[in-house]
C-alpha cells in the first residue's frame, strides 16, 4: 500500500524554501528491518557506523505525557502515552530522541513512528517542537512550552502505526524534542518505551554523499534542534506576542516564559530596540522560534554608513535555522509627519540596510516594512506606498492594527474584515505577504472579556484565511504612556489567545 502527501508550499516571501511533495511508501516510511536496528538497542541510539546507509532506527531516550486535569501527577513511568483534547480532558504527549553521528552523512528523512494500542483509529494529531526543558517525571503543572509544527502525519497503517514527517526539524546529530497533540475527536494511546520495540521511534534514512543530494534533506529547510518553528513551513499563520516583564525583578526570560503558560507555547516573539539592533548574544533567547525584530537609527546617519560595520555583523551572526522579520524603523509615518525625516530618506536608508542584509547570504533574514493600519484609511491622508522601498528590497508588510471600536462613543469590538479588507488588498496589489505586527484591544465598558475573547477568535481566524504570516498580540499594560491595558489577564481572553497557538 503506498501513503503520499503533498506538504502545501505555504506562504512565504519570495526566496524562502518550499517542501517538496514527497511520496512515501510503508516500506520506507515504517522500516523496521534487522539492519536499522543494528544502530542502538535500549533507549536511544549513541553511535553509528559511517558506512550506515540503510534506515537507521532511534528509539526514544525519554517519553511521557501530562493532563491538565491532574496537573500535579507524573506519568513516565506509564505503559501508554496519551494525546486527548475534550472537554473534559485534555492531555499531550512528550518524547526525546538522541540522533546519532553518522559519519558526517546528513538525514535525507527522518520519519516519527508512534503504535497505537488497540485497534481504535485516534483522530486528528499534530507533532509540535519542544522549547523548553524536561524530564519523565514532569507534570501538566511543569510543562515545558511549545514551538511550531514539526511535522504532519504521513501513514496511518493496518498495523496500528502513524508516522510524521519531521525531516526539517531533525538536521543533524544531536537532541530533539516533540510533543505529540490530538486536535480533536477520538484520543490516541500509544505504547510508551516501556513497551520495548514498540514505544516511540524514529526512522533515519542517511543522504549518500555520491547520491548528488550534496547532503540536502529531501523536503529542504531546517530547524534547530532547541525548538520553535523556522517560520517558513507550511504551518499556517503563526501566533505571537510582544510584552514586557510585569513585576519587581522579573527578567523578560522569567517574563517569556509566564506569557508562554498562558498561551501554550507561543510560535513567533516580537522584540524592540529603540535604537541599533541589540548583538544576537545579549538578545532574548527565545528557544529557537522565529521573531519579528525591529530597530530604529536616523535615516541620515544610515545614509552616512555610520551603522554599516555593526548592521553587517548583526545580519552576519543572525540565526540560520529560522526566519527573522527585521523592520527598520518601525511605524516611521508620525516622524516623517513630524518632519525628523523625509519619507524619501527613509525609503533609502531601508534599500541600503536591506542590501547589507543581502551580502550575508541568509535566505531566512525578511526585510519587513512595518507601518500602521491607520496610514491605509484614506481618511489619515496618507498614501501608503509614500513609505514603501522598492519592491525588491521589501519581503513583508507588517501592520499595527488595534480594535479601533474601542474608543467609541459606543463601544465595540469593531470585524476584523471592517479593519482588514482594505490592507490586505493594498498588499496583495503590491504582490507582499503581509503580516500582523501588532493588534490588540482592551476590554470594552460593559463586556466581561467573553466579548473580547470572541472578536479575537473572529480576528485570528480571518487573518489565517486570509495568509497572514503571522499575528503577534500586543501584550501590554500602556496605561503608563497614555495609552490603554491590552492584556489578556482574563480567562476567556487567555483560552482564546492559548487556542489560536494551539490550533
Amino acid at each position: 500500500m503506498r501513503i503520499s502527501f503533498v506538504a502545501g508550499s505555504g506562504r512565504r516571501p519570495s526566496g524562502g524554501r518550499h517542501l517538496a511533495a514527497i511520496g512515501l511508501t510503508l516500506a520506507t516510511a515504517l522500516a523496521t528491518g534487522p539492519a536499522a536496528m543494528a544502530a542502538g538497542t535500549g533507549k536511544g541510539a549513541a553511535s553509528l557506523s559511517s558506512a550506515a546507509l540503510a534506515p537507521t532506527l532511534v528509539r526514544a531516550d525519554a517519553d511521557t505525557y501530562v493532563v491538565r486535569e491532574r496537573p500535579g501527577r507524573a506519568y513516565g513511568e506509564a505503559t501508554s502515552l496519551v494525546a486527548a483534547r475534550r472537554a473534559d480532558r485534555y492531555s499531550e504527549i512528550l518524547l526525546r530522541f538522541t540522533v546519532p553521528d553518522a559519519g558526517g552523512r546528513t538525514p535525507r528523512r527522518v520519519v516519527l513512528e508512534l503504535r497505537t494500542r488497540g485497534s481504535a483509529k485516534p483522530g486528528g494529531l499534530e507533532v509540535r517542537r519542544v522549547s523548553g526543558s524536561w524530564s519523565e517525571s514532569t507534570t501538566y503543572a511543569d510543562r515545558p512550552s511549545l514551538g511550531g509544527l514539526a511535522g504532519k502525519p504521513v501513514a496511518q497503517s493496518a498495523s496500528g502505526v502513524v508516522a510524521f514527517d519531521v525531516t526539517a526539524s531533525v538536521t543533524g546529530p544531536g537532541t530533539y524534542a516533540f510533543a505529540v497533540r490530538s486536535t480533536g475527536g477520538r484520543p490516541a494511546v500509544f505504547h510508551s518505551t516501556e513497551a520495548g520495540d514498540r514505544g516511540p521511534r524514529l526512522t533515519v534514512e542517511y543522504a549518500d554523499p555520491g547520491d548528488g543530494t550534496g547532503g540536502t534533506g529531501a523536503t529542504g529547510g531546517s530547524a534547530g534542534a532547541s525548538g520553535g518553528t523556522s517560520g517558513e513551513t507550511a504551518a499556517g499563520t503563526l501566533c505571537g506576542a510582544s510584552f514586557a516583564t510585569e513585576s519587581e525583578g522579573e527578567t523578560m526570560r522569567e517574563a517569556l516564559a509566564r506569557v508562554d503558560g498562558y498561551y501554550g507555547g507561543l510560535e513567533l516573539i516580537r522584540l524592540f530596540n529603540p535604537g541599533e539592533p541589540k548583538p544576537w548574544a545579549r538578545m532574548l533567547d527565545v528557544g529557537g522560534r522565529p521573531v519579528h525584530v525591529s530597530f530604529k537609527m536616523n535615516p541620515s546617519q544610515v545614509l552616512q554608513k555610520a551603522y554599516d560595520a555593526k548592521l553587517r555583523q548583526w545580519f552576519a551572526d543572525a540565526p540560520r535555522d529560522r526566519v527573522t522579520y527585521w523592520t527598520y524603523h518601525h511605524e516611521p509615518e508620525d516622524n516623517i509627519e513630524k518632519g525628523e525625516f523625509t519619507a524619501a530618506q527613509f525609503r533609502a536608508a531601508f534599500e541600503h540596510i536591506a542590501k547589507i542584509a543581502d551580502e550575508v547570504g541568509n535566505p531566512r533574514l525578511k526585510a519587513t516594512l512595518t507601518l500602521m493600519g491607520w496610514s491605509f484609511n484614506a481618511r489619515s491622508g496618507r498614501t501608503w506606498t509614500d513609505y514603501l522601498p522598492g519592491r525588491s528590497y521589501v519581503d513583508v508588510v507588517a501592520v499595527d492594527v488595534y480594535n479601533q471600536g474601542r474608543n467609541a462613543k459606543q463601544p465595540k469590538y469593531t470585524p476584523p474584515a471592517q479593519l482588514f479588507d482594505g490592507i490586505v488588498a493594498e498588499i496583495g496589489r503590491q504582490g507582499l505577504a503581509f503580516a500582523v505586527a501588532e493588534t490588540g484591544s482592551t476590554v470594552i465598558k460593559g463586556d466581561d472579556g467573553t466579548g473580547r475573547a470572541q472578536w479575537l477568535r473572529d480576528l485570528t481566524r480571518y487573518l489565517t484565511q486570509k495568509g497572514a504570516l503571522y499575528v503577534a498580540y500586543f501584550d501590554h499594560d500602556w496605561r503608563t504612556k497614555s495609552g490603554d491595558d491590552y492584556r489578556l489577564r482574563d480567562p476567556a481572553g487567555k483560552a482564546a489567545w492559548r487556542d489560536f497557538c494551539d490550533a
